[in-house]
């Protein structure tokens, strides 16, 4: 695999981590920007360089447990993200990916396998200190072997820290690496996101009769009504939404 500029600079930034002694890292990077690659690089060089046993992927859904698995097979690197334990230390697998709720459920039971092993830890913002997640990933991999944090956003709207990153004195998160979505968009990784408005007039029957309103309208008894009619697949209106969307995106 080729790796970007910006992952090239990430997984420089792992070796000097490693020169140096430390054993967690957080990375943040622009949504869409290619994390899981970048970190799967990580994987390949702890596995196949360093010695480590395993790897634990943790992540906040289902879905991105079977999409990690897929990511690392192209790296020659086999999760397993299945339910069934009693597979998931076998000699047929380099690791596993799982969900922080699996950690949350046995946070002891990793805290066992996760000596010696590298942990990713997709997604970190999901985890805070004093919340459920947030104690269990602590505990779960105070003894790994080495901790990648990754995140598009490293921060929580609630006061709870998020385990494995370290503040500054005004309680900001310090990645050890950042790659901006300024610096995606303009190295045409990322798109720009556009925001843009729409007008018209919506219609619909109701107890009162036929019913209309404009979204200049600002009455706040049909702010939601209109919404939702306007969002209706036969409105006629989204219609017009998706494939102005659709036209940008290809052009």
């Amino acid at each position: 695999m080729i790796l970007r500029d910006w992952q090239q600079e990430a997984f420089s930034n792992y070796n000097q981590a490693l020169r140096q002694g430390t054993r967690s890292l957080l990375w943040e990077a622009a949504p869409g920007a290619g994390k899981t690659n970048a970190a799967l690089a990580v994987c390949r060089d702890q596995l196949h360089r360093r010695g480590r046993r395993r790897v634990i992927v943790v992540v906040p859904t289902r879905h991105l447990t079977t999409q990690w698995a897929t990511a690392a097979r192209r790296w020659h690197i086999h999760l397993h993200h299945g339910r069934d334990a009693g597979n998931w230390w076998t000699a047929d697998y380099d690791g596993v990916a799982v969900t922080y709720q699996q950690i949350a459920q046995r946070p002891d039971y990793f805290q066992y396998h996760s000596r010696d092993t590298l942990v990713v830890l997709d997604e970190i913002h999901h985890a805070g200190d004093g919340l459920a997640w947030g104690n269990a990933t602590r505990q779960g991999f105070a003894a790994a072997g080495f901790v990648l944090g990754l995140s598009g956003t490293p921060f929580r709207s609630d006061e709870n820290a998020i385990p494995f990153v370290v503040y500054d004195d005004a309680g900001i998160s310090r990645p050890d690496y950042i790659y901006s979505y300024s610096r995606a968009i303009a190295d045409g990784i990322c798109r720009p996101v556009a925001f843009l408005s729409y007008g018209g007039e919506v219609s619909w029957r109701d107890e009162q009769g036929t019913m209309s309103a404009a979204f200049s309208d600002g009455r706040a008894a049909v702010i939601s009504r209109r919404l939702r009619v306007a969002l209706e697949p036969g409105s006629g209106w989204i219609q017009q939404i998706l494939t102005d969307a659709d036209r940008m995106l290809t052009d």
